[in-house]
């Protein structure tokens, strides 16, 4: 431990250092520039891509089974400008892409795979205004259904001969139409 008349003065040059840093207060690091991976319980926390055009976020160890986020540069060979993030499947046995978002395009492709979306309650009002959503909506105790809500009105016609179209959609396993008509 040093005492309490210690000098302090700037390092210069190469330093060799190594075992367990403890701090007696608050450490503030200014800006540096790593020359590796960050690692945090000798598990790579933030690291970049084998052509250093991304930099992958993960939790968990180095057996590359684990969450993570993949944020890619404009320069990455591949997939440039995406954003990524991957979880584990349930046997814990291998990692899966759930979200990506393209980049280098004007609109972006988002993508959803291997899961599925819990919509959180939905604006129910026939005064939607400047607004289109996808929700759900708890119809009783314990039942939700899709909510869909638009600031258009939805217009109910029994003269089933003004139909020019149909839409199947899948509702829990059943397929049903949605009749349409042209305007």
């Amino acid at each position: 431990m040093l005492g309490q008349n210690l000098i302090i003065r700037g390092l210069v040059g190469n330093r060799l250092v190594g075992g367990t840093w403890t701090a007696s207060g608050t450490w503030t690091i200014p800006a540096v520039t790593l020359g590796g991976a960050v690692l945090a319980n000798q598990n790579e926390t933030f690291g970049r891509n084998v052509d250093n055009a991304a930099l992958i976020i993960r939790g968990g160890t180095l057996d590359g089974i684990n969450s993570l986020i993949g944020l890619f540069g404009k320069s990455h060979a591949t997939t440039p400008g995406k954003f990524l993030v991957s979880t584990t499947n349930n046997a814990l046995s291998s990692t899966i892409d759930r979200l990506a978002i393209s980049g280098a395009i004007d609109i972006a492709v988002v993508t959803w795979t291997n899961c599925y979306n819990v919509f959180a309650t939905s604006i129910d009002s026939a005064a939607v205004a400047d607004q289109v959503s996808v929700g759900g909506y708890e119809i009783s105790a314990g039942h939700r259904a899709l909510a869909i809500s638009s600031e258009e009105v939805v217009v109910a016609d029994a003269d089933e001969t003004k139909f020019s179209h149909k839409l199947p959609v899948r509702i829990n396993g059943a397929t049903y139409n949605l009749m349409l008509c042209a305007t």
